[in-house]
């Protein structure tokens, strides 16, 4: 007898399979909330990467050109499927037309081979439009930018679903570099006095 009710009790021990799918279905309901804001975190996270390694590649090409006593570019590849610049130097022929040779760097690490994060440039007119059709900028052999109608130079990283806009701003004619987000980015002439 003793037997048989150690079995019965062995038996009453554990989880039911209505127990197990409330927990599996908690869990999810948990997940589907939680999952937007990972990916706008994550999105973001990503972000800000890229714009930290522009920053830093900007100021290396600065360095650079006074270092080398050259001009150097950096020039934003808007039509790569990852954040990539060119790098490299800005020489000029016989005729007097720039030459540029530069290499590409893809920014943001192996986390940004995702695609989800672009890159755009422009230069902001006098009048406060934008110019798109200017994706680079150069620094002479002092580290200042070479051309002044450039000036402010932006380089936009666009995150993604959820992830607030990033942006990198050549702000003046000594080449300081200015970081913004969101409206700052669309008219960068806010607060670069």
């Amino acid at each position: 007898m003793k037997r048989l009710s150690a079995s019965a009790k062995q038996s009453a021990a554990g989880f039911t399979l209505i127990e197990l799918l409330v927990v599996v279905v908690i869990a999810a309901a948990l997940a589907a909330i939680a999952a937007p804001s990972w990916f706008a975190f994550s999105n973001r996270q990503r972000a800000i990467a890229v714009r930290s390694d522009i920053i830093q590649s900007v100021r290396n090409a600065q360095q650079d050109a006074i270092q080398l006593r050259q001009a150097r570019r950096v020039e934003v590849v808007t039509t790569a499927a990852n954040p990539t610049l060119r790098i490299g130097s800005l020489r000029f022929d016989n005729s007097g037309n720039p030459v540029f040779t530069g290499t590409p760097q893809e920014l943001g690490g192996e986390a940004n081979r995702s695609g989800q994060i672009r890159l755009d440039a422009y230069r902001v007119r006098p009048d406060g439009s934008k110019d798109t059709a200017v994706n680079n900028i150069a620094f002479n052999h002092q580290g200042l930018p070479t051309d002044r109608n450039s000036i402010p130079f932006v380089i936009v990283v666009n995150g993604g679903p959820g992830a607030i806009k990033q942006c990198v701003i050549v702000a003046n004619l000594l080449g300081s570099l200015k970081t913004a987000n969101n409206t700052e980015c669309d008219n960068p002439r806010v607060g670069l006095n």
